[in-house]
C-alpha cells in the first residue's frame, strides 16, 4: 500500500510521512498541487492524503482532477482552516445520498517522536 501526501509545510509532511513509515506504509511526498496531480494521475495510490490550501493548484482544485480519472482512489484531506463549511462545501461526491459532509470533523494522529 503506497500513499501519496501532497503538503507544502515540509515540516508536517515529514512527520506524516515518518508516522505512516513506522507502521509499515509506503509513502512519496509532493510539496504542491500540481507536482501532486502529476504523481497521483502517473501512479496507483491506495490512498491520497492532500492539504487543502497549496500553491499552484489548491486541494479543491486537486480532489476534483483526481476524480475526474480516477474515482476509486480515497482522498482525505486536511486543512488548517476553522470553520466546517471551509472544509466541506466545494467538494462533490458522486453518491446522490450524501449532500453536504459532516460526517469527518477532525481527525487526529498523534505520533510519537
Amino acid at each position: 500500500m503506497e500513499i501519496l501526501i501532497i503538503e507544502d509545510d515540509q515540516r508536517l509532511a515529514s512527520i506524516i510521512k515518518r508516522g505512516l513509515e513506522e507502521n509499515q506504509f509506503a509513502t512519496a511526498v509532493a510539496c504542491d498541487g500540481e507536482k501532486g496531480l502529476k504523481l497521483a494521475l502517473s501512479n496507483d495510490y491506495s490512498l491520497i492524503i492532500s492539504d487543502i490550501i497549496l500553491p499552484g493548484i489548491n486541494g479543491l482544485e486537486l480532489c476534483r482532477k483526481i476524480r475526474a480519472s480516477k474515482p476509486h482512489i480515497p482522498l482525505l484531506m486536511h486543512t488548517a482552516l476553522g470553520t466546517t463549511d471551509d472544509k466541506v462545501k466545494p467538494v462533490h461526491f458522486p453518491t446522490p445520498s450524501v449532500q453536504k459532509c459532516t460526517v469527518i470533523q477532525s481527525v487526529n494522529f498523534k505520533f510519537i517522536s
